[in-house]
């Protein structure tokens, strides 16, 4: 398993999607420096440690961290069916099984990394622009929601994965993601009740956040998740180690 996640992670260093990831971690990190700089030298109020450490984390949560990973898990589980190379894989001695968690492990590593890196920049700048001291309760209660961000998006990842497993292309799971993100907007914007909006995945991770997994409607949202997540992957797993390389067929 080891070889297969180096072997994984080689392809990732030299393909472009790794300049994507760069882009995740650089927009919320240059919007939290104009906040900062925004704050200190126009409204002339030295910002928040709030500003820095919320806003970068629900800019990932809910709008950009789902799209881009979906396009990550997607790109991962695809581009040998797209390049024509999936052939050469199946020739190591090697389960395909191997390959299938070899990847989620991969997928995990670099959701990971990016939010933590984020998370890490943003801690920066906040000890660049905010005189006020970083609290423990704040700084353990960003953490524990870190983890929490981080174990959601990678919940999310099989709902794009079946996609590209499905199609065998990359747009596919790039489009699941995008259209996830949408639904979870115009949730918002028309104001649907908690009740009904909890139940679709991409609107539960950004309501989990401020609210306690303990009470029923959360634990209902995340057993939707939850389902959704396994039945995805189940469903991946299969078609990716028991479907013929050269068609569509099992």
């Amino acid at each position: 398993m080891t070889t297969v996640l180096y072997t994984e992670l080689l392809k990732c260093r030299r393909a472009s999607i790794l300049w994507i990831i760069a882009a995740l971690i650089a927009i919320p990190s240059l919007i939290s420096l104009f906040l900062g700089l925004g704050s200190l030298f126009v409204l002339n109020s030295p910002p928040k440690w709030s500003g820095f450490l919320v806003f970068s984390q629900s800019l990932i949560n809910m709008l950009v961290g789902p799209p881009v990973f979906a396009m990550l898990a997607s790109f991962l589980f695809a581009r040998e069916y797209q390049e024509g190379t999936v052939n050469s894989i199946y020739l190591y001695p090697r389960h395909r099984a191997s390959f299938f968690f070899g990847k989620l492990g991969i997928l995990f590593l670099l959701i990971a990394t990016t939010i933590i890196v984020i998370f890490l920049i943003n801690l920066g700048m906040g000890f660049l622009f905010t005189k006020a001291p970083l609290t423990q309760d704040l700084f353990v209660g960003k953490v524990l929601e870190l983890l929490k961000i981080i174990g959601l998006q990678f919940l999310l990842l099989p709902i794009a994965i079946v996609a590209g497993v499905l199609s065998r292309q990359i747009i596919a799971g790039i489009i699941v993601g995008i259209a996830g993100v949408t639904s979870s907007v115009i949730l918002m914007i028309a104001a649907t009740p908690l009740k009904y909006s909890v139940y679709n995945p991409y609107s539960f991770v950004t309501f989990i956040i401020d609210s306690p997994l303990e009470s029923p409607l959360m634990i209902r949202g995340f057993g939707t998740l939850l389902t959704l997540s396994v039945l995805c992957t189940a469903i991946s797993y299969y078609y990716y180690v028991s479907s013929d390389v050269h068609g569509a067929g099992v």
